[in-house]
């Protein structure tokens, strides 16, 4: 999901909340509320590589299928395929947490030089695709 979408989720969120609150007891309002975090969450969770917290491959699959149906929403747009060179040599003689901390590092760095403008996918072990909107066409982004 992209940050407007979680941003609007959780300002449903709130305003049903408070709507919920002037009419509801105490106790379904907690369940709803909390109801309504877990789902946040979730849906956070299926979007998010656990480890790089970067986009997942699923999510760009998706993005994919909708760029394919409507290719206008590409104008604006450059998209970049990394890999994390020499992953195999760090994980060869320094361990596989430290291949890990490199590939959680390439995705922060990946997320920084993006920033609002773009979105940053984890689609392989150390494979990453960014996208990224020309001032113009930010608005136009999914």
């Amino acid at each position: 999901l992209s940050k407007a979408a979680l941003s609007w989720l959780q300002e449903e969120t709130e305003t049903a909340s408070a709507a919920l609150t002037e009419r509801l007891s105490p106790d379904i309002i907690d369940s709803t509320i909390l109801n309504a975090i877990k789902t946040n969450r979730a849906l956070m969770s299926a979007a998010l590589d656990a480890m790089t917290q970067t986009l997942n491959r699923n999510t760009y699959e998706q993005k994919l299928d909708i760029l394919h149906e409507d290719p206008s929403i590409c104008r604006g747009m450059y998209i970049a395929v990394c890999d994390v060179n020499f992953l195999k040599f760090v994980n060869d003689n320094y361990g596989h947490e430290m291949g890990d901390e490199a590939i959680t590092r390439c995705g922060a760095l990946l997320l920084r030089a993006v920033g609002k403008k773009g979105l940053v996918y984890r689609t392989g072990g150390d494979e990453f695709v960014n996208d990224y909107y020309e001032d113009e066409y930010y608005e136009r982004r999914i």
